[in-house]
């Protein structure tokens, strides 16, 4: 009945509870410790006490309680397991499973843990040694039940109970009387030296008196609402680095920076069409404003200003950036619509947002049912005046709070959804970008982008209002590496935003002469292609950078280091803009502890078009500033000790495997720090069965003629990884498939079957 009884309590027992650490796991542990010393006041001890003994349950009880919490707020775990004695009761550790639901009253789980302490001392606890080797295989790398130990009654740090120290982290409670120290508790907690700094030990005694305070003070508290940051860690998080402010200065509006633009240098080139085979096609900014200022004034004559839509259906040319820019000084706003999709979702699109018109040309060749079509090379706008809008020749005055454009995203229901962003996000956004990055008119960027993914906003933009030159790589070349390579060194490309899938490719494909500056966006940067990045364009200003569509394009940005060799963090927040990482009670998580990302700042879009359920549903209440938004981004993040923002992973991209949650972003970084790996993706199969999900590695090798080794990445991953991390398959790929707009098309990877290596 005893091994029974253990067997079954311990069953599905996590292999890593996921305490934020100051270094990664060696795969064998080297046995060192160091230990700090620490008091719980006498005051906060009569509470405690008199919560023990609320709940029928020994002190001992009460205290390994909140160390349980405190393990389960910092791992965003409700599984704890906890290597637990009471000298003088038990002398050796025995595994205590605490299970913490957020919501559970404190002095209900202290009264649930006094119901399992009086069934172990019932059924009696088998030897540890054997208990271990019945559940689990020994590992080099920790004791194989549990990282976290507490003694109750030790008399100092040498009672650690692990020779070699073999734990993450041992708290030992002094209860014997001594007369020359103060009243109260006194403790050690004992740390991995391999794992932590002493400083970090020493915040975390710092949170475990906040919490044996609180549940003192009040022990209804709910676990999930324990405040675990100090008032400086807490100012940090929600004030000090989203200290962003920056007051507005110059034009408000996109129409309105394009004219201070062409004021400039009239006679500079403006925009440049690529044209393999022959010549380019070119416009100055006075013919560009010319045929904008035209075009505008025919939408104005036919009912577009502020708050109309207008459809653009173009391929890559000269027309869709007349067509844009001219929707924007009309006042109105802009709904790319990529000609070559299917028509259903273009249906969708056109019927959800019910533009005025589609504009498109006749090179494109598009046709709608459910919208007017107006090919704009077909129309006479000879008459109409060329010189800029203003107010007075729009249909109503042109405010920053206006929609600028709408871009329809990917839904979760499988139907697009519109984003619309107003002309103040997008403002803002390229003040910030103009003044980081220091552009001028002699910057070129390249538009490669499709109109419809929201980074094509910066390329449209971003050197224009500036005066630069904008050069347009041609409608199919924006997936060929070695054309864009040409194109950046043609053309002098001075600034390039790209997703890392495609950095990937243009270096495979031999960057022979590297813009000026490069940013990545959209997808993870791993540490091996950054890195690999550095090595190879040694002189450019190499920036990471992350926004979603629904905080107009870029919140956040980090300046790569040859620090970032593993992690590479996606950075603090831009001008204006606001960072919140969130527990599921939207609670601040402390540093290094991952939480749910949430936006805020004048960059946030105005909602979800015609979608207000959707829209109440990811744009919520801001409670660290009254009377604003922010907004739910699903991405898994966590601060660092520098002020800024560690991707972990997507919420959605999370999976189950034995019980286990696991982020698969977290295997795609181990598989690419590899050095026979290039790029990685990792998806799950089974998903919809319990117990039978399945990881599968799509890996591309660093060596075009390698073949892969899988048992040697199988051996390599098993040193980094729990073994439940470790995907059962393999598949070989030449690359990795890309969408329209260069990140990795997860819906064309391979089936597995049959093409995997097990």
């Amino acid at each position: 009945m005893q091994w029974e009884y253990w067997l079954e309590a311990l069953s599905g027992l996590p292999d890593e509870l996921g305490l934020p650490k100051d270094r990664p796991r060696p795969a064998v542990s080297s046995g060192r410790c160091g230990h700090v010393r620490f008091r719980v006041d006498a005051h906060t001890v009569r509470g405690l006490d008199q919560v023990a003994r609320s709940a029928g349950a020994s002190l001992c009880t009460v205290v390994r309680t909140a160390l349980a919490v405190l393990v389960a707020r910092l791992c965003d775990s409700s599984d704890v397991p906890i290597g637990a004695r009471n000298i003088g009761v038990a002398d050796q550790l025995a595994v205590r499973r605490s299970a913490i639901a957020p919501a559970a009253p404190f002095a209900a789980l202290v009264a649930r843990e006094a119901d399992v302490d009086a069934r172990i001392a019932a059924h009696g606890t088998p030897p540890l040694d054997e208990l271990a080797a019945a559940l689990r295989p020994p590992s080099a790398a920790g004791h194989p039940l549990f990282h976290v130990g507490f003694t109750f009654g030790a008399s100092g740090p040498d009672e650690s109970g692990c020779e070699p120290f073999l734990l993450d982290l041992h708290l030992l409670v002094e209860t014997a009387g001594k007369p020359a120290l103060a009243p109260g508790l006194h403790a050690h907690l004992v740390f991995a030296a391999d794992l932590y700094d002493a400083a970090t030990a020493r915040l975390f005694t710092s949170r475990l008196t906040q919490v044996l305070a609180a549940v003192a003070a009040d022990p209804e508290i709910s676990a999930g609402d324990i405040d675990i940051l100090g008032a400086d860690e807490r100012a940090n998080v929600v004030a000090r680095w989203n200290a962003t402010d920056r007051p507005p200065s110059g034009p408000a509006t996109l129409p309105a920076l394009l004219a201070a633009a062409v004021a400039v240098d009239p006679d500079a080139i403006a925009v440049i069409a690529d044209n393999p085979g022959g010549a380019p096609a070119e416009l100055t900014y006075r013919e560009l404003d010319a045929a904008v200022n035209r075009l505008a004034r025919h939408l104005v004559s036919t009912g577009v200003g502020p708050e109309s839509l207008c459809a653009l259906a173009f391929r890559r040319s000269l027309n869709l950036v007349i067509a844009q820019y001219a929707v924007a000084a009309a006042g109105g706003a802009y709904v790319p619509i990529d000609p070559d999709q299917a028509g259903a979702r273009t249906e969708y699109i056109l019927t959800a947002a019910a533009p005025a018109c589609v504009l498109t040309d006749s090179d494109t060749d598009f046709a709608a049912a459910v919208t007017p079509v107006v090919r704009i090379d077909r129309i006479d706008l000879g008459g109409y005046d060329p010189t800029p809008l203003t107010d007075a020749d729009r249909r109503g005055p042109l405010r920053p709070a206006n929609t600028a454009y709408v871009i329809f995203t990917s839904g979760s229901s499988g139907k697009p959804k519109g984003v619309s962003v107003h002309h103040g996000g997008i403002v803002n956004h390229l003040r910030w970008k103009t003044a980081e990055f220091s552009l001028t008119a002699a910057d070129t960027i390249m538009l490669k982008a499709a109109a419809t993914f929201d980074l094509s906003v910066w390329e449209f933009w971003a050197v224009t209002i500036r005066g630069g030159c904008l050069v347009l790589a041609a409608p199919n070349g924006h997936h060929d590496p070695e054309y864009l390579n040409a194109l950046i060194a043609d053309y002098g490309v001075t600034i390039l935003h790209v997703v890392p899938s495609m950095l990937d490719a243009l270096l495979n494909a031999g960057m022979a002469v590297p813009p000026r500056r490069v940013l990545t966006v959209g997808e993870a940067l791993t540490g091996a292609l950054a890195q690999r990045f550095r090595r190879e364009c040694p002189d450019t200003d190499f920036r990471n950078v992350y926004g979603p569509t629904e905080t107009t394009v870029i919140v956040t940005s980090h300046r790569v280091t040859a620090a970032d060799t593993s992690v590479v963090s996606i950075g603090g927040p831009n001008w204006n803009c606001r960072a919140y990482v969130l527990d599921g009670r939207l609670r601040p998580s402390p540093v290094g502890v991952t939480g749910e990302l949430y936006l805020a700042g004048v960059q946030l879009a105005r909602g979800y078009l015609g979608r207000p359920d959707l829209t109440a549903d990811r744009f919520v209440a801001n409670p660290f500033q009254p009377a604003s938004r922010m907004y739910r981004t699903g991405d898994l993040v966590a601060w660092n000790g520098c002020g800024e923002i560690d991707f972990r992973g997507r919420a959605d991209f999370q999976v189950k495997i034995r019980g286990f949650r696991v982020e698969l972003g977290e295997i795609v970084a181990a598989l690419t720090s590899l050095p026979e790996i290039a790029a990685a993706v990792v998806t799950a199969v089974g998903r919809d069965q319990p117990g039978s999900t399945r990881l599968i590695a799509y890996v591309v090798a660093a060596a075009a003629d390698a073949e892969l080794d899988v048992q040697r990445c199988r051996k390599a991953l098993a040193a980094m990884l729990p073994s439940y991390m470790v995907p059962a398959y393999f598949v070989a790929l030449e690359a990795l498939p890309l969408n329209a707009n260069g990140k990795v098309d997860r819906a064309a990877l391979p089936d597995p079957r049959g093409a995997a290596t097990a």
